[in-house]
């Protein structure tokens, strides 16, 4: 083949490397690469001053040589796209504001996370190294432990059930302490103060039970309710208590209508306690509860709501919305038996929407990936963090080799922006003073030092 002059060989060497370059994840200067070949065609080089034309085949095997490279770092950078792709999907990307603070003095295992007045958390959890459980407050701003609380004995063996600030910043704790002998276990409360890092003991709680649920009331009373009885015949139990912080003591009100374990409880706006979701029936053959009732604090009674959740199933936890509407998301692994996550967009956590005004439930949006903690934002949205399993079939060998992710989720559009670089899965999270979020980190999920305290900071 012939050309009548350079730009026309320039021409038809661009045009012959556009049919490669639009195989390519990658842009090519297809021009730029037609004049470097045509050029280099025309060189001639020189030895002992002597002129020599080059040989017919050296320029296509040259071409040769370099589309192969071109093509080649094209796959390279088109598989790191890919890769990011497939992990990333349909979530929005945000700068990095999560930052590294500190890590707890002692390590604690199942921590568990809750704010105290300015800007600590207190970290309450099992210390493998003393073999006690203690309650550790932590200045986030600096990452150091201001004050360490061992708790009794009876605490060591306890399950903790939950934390809940009091008014006046103490921090009520309940758990149950099982027995030698089933079902001969009883329930442990106590009440921390982060100021004077003082721990009392308090008396006899009503009920016995493993996992009843906490919620500050607006008068300052804790309200207690649900759980399970210990024994090889455990039941469920419907039973609540208040417990007054001004007398230190529990009393008994009104049960629940439906018998429940693991439920979600939220003060509404009105006063009113929303219970939702939970384990009901036989614990040997648990399903999980569909129905919904309000605690009325001032006639001490539970109603049953004429509307039925239809999409949560698991640990829920709730959320109020900007517009009061409640949202309502599933919390914990995809796969408690099998220890798994779920996979990225294949196995998504469907949410739903609660009015309180009209009793009615809607489907909310999906979150691409399980969640294990969800805090609320000063501004609504949600710090969510969980994890994913990287195989893309469950029932690999790979199955269960996870991904850590945090993300900003917002509640009324849907919008999941996730936040790139972290590498930690958190076992707990708490809303400070400031409007950042204090994480802890699980203490045996990874080999590095445990128990990393890491803070968001927000965008």
């Amino acid at each position: 083949m012939t050309f009548s002059n350079e730009t026309a060989f320039e021409a038809s060497l661009a045009r012959a490397f556009s049919d490669y370059a639009d195989r390519a994840p990658i842009h090519i200067d297809t021009a730029a690469l037609a004049r470097a070949v045509a050029a280099h065609d025309r060189r001639t080089f020189s030895v002992v001053g002597r002129s020599f034309t080059r040989p017919r085949w050296l320029t296509p095997v040259a071409i040769a040589l370099l589309l192969l490279a071109t093509l080649a770092a094209a796959a390279y950078v088109g598989s790191l796209v890919l890769e990011r792709i497939l992990r990333a999907d349909d979530i929005d990307q945000a700068p990095v504001t999560i930052l590294p603070t500190g890590r707890l003095a002692y390590e604690s295992l199942e921590p568990k996370a809750i704010a105290v007045a300015g800007g600590r958390v207190m970290v309450v959890g099992l210390e493998p190294v003393s073999g006690r459980r203690s309650g550790q407050v932590v200045d986030v701003a600096s990452g150091t432990v201001e004050s360490r609380v061992l708790l009794p004995d009876s605490f060591t063996d306890a399950v903790i059930a939950s934390l809940t600030v009091l008014a006046d910043e103490r921090v009520l704790i309940v758990g149950y302490r099982h027995a030698l002998d089933p079902g001969t276990g009883e329930s442990v409360a106590g009440v921390i103060d982060p100021v004077k890092g003082t721990f009392t003991q308090l008396g006899p709680m009503i009920y016995q039970r493993l996992e009843p649920t906490a919620v500050r009331l607006a008068d300052g009373h804790v309200l207690i309710a649900g759980g399970i009885t210990d024994g090889p015949e455990s039941e469920v139990l419907p039973d609540a208590e208040l417990f007054d912080p001004s007398t230190m003591t529990f009393s008994p009100t009104e049960p629940m209508v439906t018998a429940r374990d693991w439920q979600a409880m939220l003060l509404l706006d009105d006063g009113r306690v929303l219970v939702i979701g939970g384990f009901c029936g036989d614990p040997a053959q648990p399903k999980w509860c569909d129905s919904v009732e309000l605690f009325d604090p001032t006639a001490g009674t539970f109603t049953k709501t004429d509307g039925n959740l239809s999409h949560v199933r698991g640990i829920p936890a709730l959320f109020t919305r900007s517009d009061g509407q409640v949202l309502i998301l599933r919390l914990g692994r995809y796969s408690q038996e099998r220890q798994l996550f779920g996979r990225h967009g294949v196995d998504p956590v469907t949410t739903e929407i609660f009015d309180p005004s009209t009793g009615e439930f809607t489907p909310g949006p999906l979150v691409p990936h399980t969640v294990m903690t969800a805090t609320r934002l000063t501004d609504g949205r949600l710090l969510l963090s969980g994890a994913w399993d990287i195989s893309p079939d469950v029932d690999s060998p790979d199955a269960g080799t996870s991904d850590s992710w945090v993300a900003v989720f917002d509640p009324m559009s849907g919008t999941v922006t996730e936040l790139p670089g972290v590498d930690r899965l958190y076992a707990a999270a708490a809303l400070l003073d400031d409007g950042s979020v204090a994480l802890i980190e699980a203490a045996e999920f990874d080999d590095l030092p445990p128990n990393a305290i890491d803070v968001f900071v927000g965008d």
